[in-house]
This record gives C-alpha cells, sequence and structure tokens, in this order.
C-alpha cells in the first residue's frame, strides 16, 4: 500500500514537472536583449550567433559569423565595462516586431543607449538589429 502511495507521489511530481517545462514560454524580449548586451560587452561571439537573427547574420553561416566578429574584435578593446544594464522601454508594433529600449550603464559611471529590435522565431526570441541611439546620458558625478 505504501509502495503503491510513494509511487503515486513519484508520478504525479514527474508529470508536474514535465508540464511546467512545457509551458515555460522561456527568456522574453527584454531578456534576450539584455543579454545582447552582455554579450557584446564580454565579446562572446558565440552567444552573439545563438541570440543573432536572419538580419545580423547576414547570410553568414556560424563559423564565419564567428570568424568575423573574433577578427574585428580589436586586442586593446576593453572589455566587462558593464555594471549593469537597464530596460528603460518595450514595444511592440502589430506585425510582432518588439524594440527594447537599453540603458548600458558602465562601471565608470558612462550610461549609453541602445533600440535592440527582436522578433519571435520558433526557437524563440532572436536580435534583428541593434541601434546606438544618439543621445548619451551622463553619469552620475
Amino acid at each position: 500500500m505504501i509502495v503503491a502511495l510513494v509511487g503515486a507521489c513519484i508520478l504525479l511530481c514527474v508529470v508536474a514537472l514535465v508540464v511546467a517545462v512545457a509551458r515555460d514560454p522561456g527568456p522574453g524580449p527584454a531578456d534576450v536583449a539584455v543579454a545582447y548586451e552582455h554579450a557584446w560587452d564580454r565579446l562572446d561571439v558565440d552567444v552573439l550567433w545563438r541570440l543573432s537573427g536572419p538580419a545580423l547574420r547576414a547570410g553568414r553561416d556560424r563559423a564565419t559569423f564567428v570568424h568575423q566578429h573574433r577578427a574585428a574584435a580589436h586586442p586593446g578593446l576593453p572589455r566587462r565595462q558593464l555594471r549593469r544594464v537597464v530596460v528603460e522601454a518595450v514595444t511592440a508594433d502589430h506585425q510582432g516586431v518588439v524594440t527594447v529600449t537599453t540603458r548600458p550603464e558602465q562601471h565608470d559611471g558612462t550610461r549609453l543607449r541602445n533600440a535592440v529590435t527582436v522578433l519571435r522565431t520558433e526557437e524563440g526570441w532572436v536580435v534583428e538589429s541593434y541601434t546606438p541611439l544618439p543621445a548619451q546620458v551622463p553619469g552620475p558625478r
């Protein structure tokens, strides 16, 4: 009797876990935009590839994309400058394209603003464009 009760409890837990995982929508547009900002900060081109949509991949295969981005990364380029990334706004158009306005804040107090456009695909959200915004917000003094 007790074995059957324990077995039923275990089966119920397994079913609940499978349902919970299946229903999880995964990271949203703002999460993807923030991850993209951090990947640029670390120059993590493998993550940039995974988060980039067709427009940013520009017809390149993974190996070419990674090679070109690594080759373009200047050795003296500062890395890991971000203290945090603030999401200022998330707006969607009628076609499902979402623009996330981010404000990466660097350790030295510099604050930038970017428009990160993300698009929903079968695999999840991907970045379609990344545009620095013209206004730079001064950091605290």
